[in-house]
């Protein structure tokens, strides 16, 4: 197994390499102006204390993965450190997209061009003090779509798509419409590519049933961290 996900790493890795420093560069550049000027959205209301660091309120509201990432990267809100993190976690996410949807030749550079350099991703990097997390959130949401396809993995993919549900539900709840969106276009392709039916039907039932235990396990650890 860690062989052939060492193998498939390699092939993904010659397949997007270029494509990734390219539109990071490409997006750097164009967020250059936001990033030195350090542009902020308070309307967040999750930092109020003068050091700005997550605690209780993250708790409270259902993201407790934010403090965790908080104290990863030891409360400091770094720029251009923040924002080059943000947008190359997101820019991993687009690829992730484009594998997905075997986008090839100049379609997956302005693909990825389009995606990355829109008010979504201005917006992510606005909330300054959590944009790494948020970023990692879209990318955890993605990363659960992605896995499902990845059959080569076995069972393997199904604990991985769960872990990644669970994560970005931890970091802002809305993330799952990601992941549940990509869902839903991979069920289409599967249409049309004449998929037979109970294979439909499998796949359906394996994203509700993944969908739900994961709501159910954020919802579990989330009640932890308030009792404790």
């Amino acid at each position: 197994m860690l062989y052939i996900l060492t193998e498939q790493f390699n092939i993904k890795f010659k397949t997007y390499w270029k494509l990734f420093l390219s539109i990071y560069a490409f997006s750097v550049v164009f967020y250059v102006l936001f990033i030195t000027q350090l542009l902020t959205n308070t309307a967040d209301g999750l930092w109020h204390n003068s050091y700005y660091t997550a605690g209780w309120l993250e708790f409270s509201t259902g993201r407790w993965v934010l403090p965790y990432m908080d104290r990863l990267h030891l409360g400091m809100q770094v720029e251009p450190v923040i924002s080059c993190l943000t947008i190359g976690l997101i820019l991993l996410a687009v690829i992730l997209i484009i594998d997905l949807l075997k986008l090839r030749g100049p379609l997956a550079y302005i693909m990825a061009a389009y995606i990355m350099n829109n008010t979504i991703v201005t917006c992510i990097l606005s909330y300054r003090f959590t944009a790494i997390s948020y970023g990692l959130g879209v990318l955890l949401g993605v990363a659960a779509a992605w896995f499902l396809m990845q059959d080569y993995m076995g069972r393997l993919r199904y604990l991985l798509s769960l872990i990644c549900l669970i994560g970005c539900l931890g970091i802002y709840q809305a993330n799952i419409a990601v992941a549940a969106v990509l869902m839903v276009f991979i069920f289409i392709r599967k249409i049309l590519d004449d998929w037979d039916r109970k294979e439909l039907i499998s796949f359906v039932l394996s994203c509700m049933v993944l969908m739900i235990l994961a709501c159910i396990l954020y919802r579990v650890v989330a009640l932890l961290h308030m009792w404790v």
